[in-house]
């Protein structure tokens, strides 16, 4: 039930009973895993040093789908229609569907991805990146994405309000980076 289970991962994929704190191993995975959501009640989709995203049934931990990628992944975001958002080593971010097998890859930084978030209409996704780049990419492809000025360093954390008018984004220059959607700072 919603708000009753959380999940976690690293080495296997765990869930944990609020209501018990009984924590129960879903699934092993042979290599670490650093990113993990749920897609809906019933599914759980997870991306990990090994190159995979898999989706995962939340109740009995059998893999329901997967995509192999050539490359670790080290985070991940869900798009509202499902599609899975990962990215890691590459520096390429992979777009997969699992209920439709739809798959096709962003390519635009050239270093280690570290963090995904998506906007709320789920029509655009910023990315983070190891080289101190953010970029703002929309989904349906009409514009190449937005570089964000302004920071220096690994971009260890980035995040889209609830509104969608603002991202802000952290990292090893130990400031907050605060700009609008369309890329102006603030």
């Amino acid at each position: 039930p919603a708000g009753q289970i959380a999940v976690s991962s690293g080495e296997g994929l765990w869930t944990w009973d609020r209501a018990s704190g009984r924590a129960h191993k879903l699934a092993d995975r042979q290599a670490r895993m650093h990113g993990v959501e749920f897609l809906d009640a019933d599914r759980i989709a997870a991306v990990g040093e090994d190159g995979a995203i898999a989706v995962y049934d939340a109740h009995s931990g059998r893999v329901l789908s997967s995509l192999a990628t050539a490359h670790p992944l080290y985070t991940m975001a869900v798009i509202g229609d499902g599609t899975i958002a990962a990215a890691g080593a590459e520096g390429a971010i992979q777009l997969w569907n699992p209920r439709t097998g739809a798959a096709r890859r962003l390519t635009e930084h050239h270093d280690v991805l570290t963090k995904l978030a998506v906007f709320p209409d789920g029509q655009s996704l910023v990315s983070a990146c190891r080289d101190g780049s953010v970029q703002v990419w929309r989904l349906d492809g009409t514009a190449p994405p937005l570089r964000l000025p302004g920071i220096t360093g690994v971009v260890m954390a980035v995040t889209v309000d609830p509104l969608g008018q603002r991202i802000a984004a952290a990292g090893e220059d130990r400031q907050i980076h605060v700009w609008a959607a369309d890329g102006q700072p603030i």
